[in-house]
């Protein structure tokens, strides 16, 4: 808590300060010489117009030579930031204190915490579920209870799957690691659900399943985060295969036609969300078609005769970066 008062007294300095300046900028702005205070009572209109001419010149180099604090203005905004600072770590200490009041209850009432996770209304749905300050105040409870009964020890992604499935899961973490805020947890859960479908023993296969990547349709594919799970997971088992993103088009393939698979791939590279996955694809299928020996020719005649639509230009596209990929690596395949 002497850190607490310390900060305190430190902020209330600096905010006298920032009142200083203010009450300095209005004195500047305000301050009008004593002569110009008597000239109602001078006889002499004459005279008068000539001194109110003389003193308004005065008055304004009065103003212009008004003292200015160098630097006063960035001061005021760094104390200005540093008061939010302190509002927000009042709120914290605050926040904590009652945080650890209400586990301590918790833990005397002997509650579960699937039964807290309930009681904090986590159960309602999984919208940016991660940034919530009632999954924070969940978390310290488990780490509590974790404590007090090893024998029975949970964990966050285990509950939040149990209550919302393996597929909901995977993709509200997918979609938290593009938010600065809660990407480091979003890390986390993710490496500890791949590391759990792989101790389990969990094929790509039946993960391409369970991920229910076949559904949803060609155009639909990429922008399903899902994919990017799938992938993640393919990739991790198998490194150590040289031919493993040629097997990633090969898997696809078997739901996806392959011409529609490039078609939706060079689509994907010009949406920012999707733009990662797309070339990704692209250059995988490239490679696929390179190792199968498929001329730049061959692949144009099929991208025009897939009657499906997709933008004008995606066959010219597809055939020129395909036939400048070929010519640049056509000697490594030979």
């Amino acid at each position: 808590m002497q850190l607490y008062y310390i900060v305190l007294l430190v902020v209330a300095t600096l905010i006298t300060i920032v009142d200083a300046s203010s009450m300095e900028t209005k004195l500047a702005t305000s301050t009008v010489p004593s002569s110009l205070q008597s000239l109602s009572a001078t006889p002499n209109d004459g005279v008068n117009i000539k001194r109110l001419r003389t003193d308004t010149e005065e008055g304004e180099k009065y103003e212009e030579r008004s003292i200015t604090v160098p630097g006063l203005s960035t001061l005021k905004e760094s104390v200005l930031k540093i008061k939010d600072w302190f509002v927000n770590f009042v709120l914290k200490i605050k926040t904590s204190f009652t945080q650890r009041r209400q586990i301590k209850q918790w833990m005397k009432e002997e509650k579960t915490p699937d039964e807290v996770f309930v009681m904090l209304g986590l159960d309602k749905g999984l919208d940016n579920i991660l940034a919530k300050p009632e999954l924070r105040t969940w978390s310290v409870f488990m780490t509590t209870y974790n404590r007090k009964n090893t024998k029975k020890m949970v964990t966050m992604l285990g509950t939040l799957t149990k209550h919302y499935g393996d597929l909901r899961v995977a993709k509200m973490i997918e979609s938290s690691r593009k938010d600065s805020y809660t990407k480091s947890l979003a890390n986390r859960l993710q490496n500890h659900q791949l590391r759990g479908w792989r101790m389990n023993g969990l094929s790509t296969d039946v993960v391409f399943q369970l991920l229910r990547i076949s559904e949803g349709g060609i155009k639909n594919l990429l922008s399903n985060k899902a994919l990017n799970v799938w992938y993640y997971y393919f990739k991790w088992g198998n490194i150590y295969n040289n031919d493993w993103e040629i097997a990633v088009i090969r898997k696809l393939t078997t739901v996806y036609d392959d011409i529609q698979l490039s078609k939706a791939s060079e689509t994907a590279k010009h949406v920012e969300s999707t733009e990662f996955m797309g070339k990704i694809l692209q250059t995988y299928q490239f490679k696929k078609w390179l190792a199968d020996d498929v001329y730049p020719a061959v692949i144009l005649k099929k991208l025009e005769m897939d009657q499906t639509k997709w933008k004008p230009s995606t066959n010219e596209d597809i055939y020129s970066a395909y036939k400048k990929f070929y010519h640049a690596n056509d000697h490594l395949h030979r």
